[in-house]
């Protein structure tokens, strides 16, 4: 009996090291295809951002001629890359991650007055600023620590709380206090979309396998 009790405690230390090993040999070359997805998205941002560039420039310059003759010249524009992670998901399940980076272009107009107390959309179908994303609002909307909790857009006056930013061309400004509404005129290009996979440390379910966007 006690043969067999130790034969059965020798095969069971025996399947938890086979199971570690496989766990260890799968994390460690599931970590290296994550190194390498990491570095596939840095070069896939360096090549994309020429042609992002451009036609962002272009985006830009359409909707910026519409919205000063509608409302004026902008106080502050700016340009910056945008680079977040998001799930590709399907259904409920989570198959992998990837990181999708965009040009972000803004155009800050001031406006004489505000309506409400929070952010309002303007929707445009038609026309040269189709395709803008439009938004109004109040200096202390837009300002405020979570600008969302307004139905305001992020990254106004300090860089966007979520992803990786790279200011490219023209500045932010440090406050909003030289007007007490604001049109806030944004166009996006996409510069790079890249697959990262999966933790490959997570047991169970697809988790991020980066805690940050690659922006190279």
């Amino acid at each position: 009996m006690r043969t067999f009790l130790r034969w059965c405690a020798a095969l069971l230390l025996l399947a938890v090291l086979v199971a570690a090993a496989g766990y260890l040999a799968g994390g460690l070359h599931g970590a290296a295809q994550v190194a390498k997805a990491k570095e596939a998205a840095a070069a896939a941002v360096e090549v994309g951002l020429p042609a992002g560039q451009r036609q962002a420039d272009h985006e830009q310059a359409r909707v910026h001629r519409a919205a000063v003759e509608r409302w004026g010249s902008p106080a502050y524009s700016w340009q910056e890359l945008v680079c977040a992670i998001g799930s590709r998901d399907a259904g409920w399940i989570v198959e992998s991650y990837e990181q999708d980076c965009r040009i972000v272009s803004v155009d800050l107009v001031p406006r004489p007055r505000t309506t409400g107390t929070g952010c309002t959309s303007l929707w445009v179908r038609t026309g040269p600023l189709a395709g803008a994303d439009l938004v109004r609002g109040s200096t202390a909307a837009l300002a405020q620590q979570e600008p969302s909790a307004a139905m305001c857009p992020d990254g106004i006056v300090t860089p966007r709380r979520s992803g990786a930013t790279r200011l490219l061309s023209g500045a932010r400004p440090a406050d909003l206090d030289e007007s007490p509404a604001w049109l806030v005129v944004t166009t996006s290009v996409e510069v790079s979309t890249t697959d990262l996979g999966c933790d490959p440390w997570a047991l169970l379910f697809c988790q991020a396998p980066v805690d940050e966007p690659v922006l190279g």
